[in-house]
């Protein structure tokens, strides 16, 4: 019964036709072990898959003997290859769930709670692009619906201790709260709030253009200084706050580019070296990062006692 509730779930949420390996149920820890777990798009028969997983992992916990309700209390995915492929024709091999007709948000779909989940070496290909994917977190939960009048998806994502490894950069641990809706077009986020340590940042925007996904997003976010300087490894002092409020620009179209600009407000700084001790300098500047080219405007710094 496990069995078959995972397949028709994941069909019935996604559209897609699912393969599933080896199967085996651990009842005295309520483990189930499955791999490999496929799922199928729109892809050619001959093509390679939507979704391949080579093993996962699902820790169930019971909420309710009486009423049958079982929850995840754990989810664990090795290796998980994603590939997204856009046609010629402007279509995609992403499944789509089969509805007869328009559901309402109260229709979910997807409904999904997890307290701990992990992605492990993780890829996702999508057009000439090779994403890695590595990130773990905690209490995670998913809402969307499919909303055929659309076509699109709406949801909301939640998540605690969200922890990433990119490229260039330490890991990251962040809580992440985001409403969204998807359709042919693009990506939009009408809502998105991230928290790290004592850092606070709220976005909205959308991506736009599938096959070349680029988009602005608005950025108010509030940083202590200490959080800047452990990430970015900057020479000062780790004293003080910075507010910036802007727009962030993210382009996949050729190759992956980014850029920030906005206002910048910041109390408290500090510098030292050798000779050199500088406290409680404030700065206000408009800021410009493109291709690694910071350019500054209209810069008022107050330090030692002078302006």
């Amino acid at each position: 019964q496990v069995r078959e509730g995972i397949i028709n779930g994941i069909e019935k949420a996604t559209g897609g036709r699912v393969e599933l390996g080896s199967f085996s149920f651990d009842t005295l820890h309520m483990v189930a072990k499955v791999g490999p777990l496929v799922l199928h798009g729109k892809e050619p028969v001959d093509d390679p898959p939507f979704l391949e997983v080579p093993s996962v992992s699902l820790g169930l916990r019971i909420i309710s003997a009486f009423e049958r309700k079982v929850d995840l209390a754990s989810m664990h995915l090795e290796h998980p290859h994603a590939r997204i492929v856009m046609y010629s024709d402007g279509s995609n091999n992403v499944p789509v769930p089969r509805v007869p007709r328009p559901t309402s948000w109260a229709q979910d779909l997807i409904n999904l709670s997890v307290l701990r989940y992990d992605v492990v070496e993780g890829v996702v290909e999508y057009e000439d692009r090779v994403i890695p994917l590595n990130i773990r977190g905690e209490n995670l939960q998913i809402r969307m619906a499919y909303e055929a009048g659309g076509p699109r998806y709406r949801g909301e994502l939640s998540s605690r201790r969200v922890r990433a490894l990119a490229a260039g950069f330490g890991p990251v641990e962040i809580d992440a709260s985001t409403a969204f809706t998807i359709d042919t077009q693009k990506i939009e986020f009408t809502r998105m709030h991230l928290t790290s340590g004592g850092s606070r940042f709220d976005l909205a925007g959308a991506l736009e253009n599938v096959r070349a996904p680029h988009g602005i997003f608005t950025v108010k976010a509030s940083v202590p200084v200490k959080d800047a300087v452990q990430l970015f490894q900057w020479p000062i002092t780790p004293t003080g706050t910075a507010t910036f409020d802007g727009h962030f620009s993210i382009s996949f179209q050729n190759r992956f580019d980014y850029g920030v600009s906005g206002r910048i407000n910041a109390r408290g700084l500090g510098y030292a070296r050798d000779r050199v001790k500088i406290e409680n300098a404030d700065i206000l500047a408009d800021v410009s990062l493109v291709s690694n080219q910071l350019e500054v405007r209209g810069l008022k710094l107050n330090a030692l006692g002078a302006s």
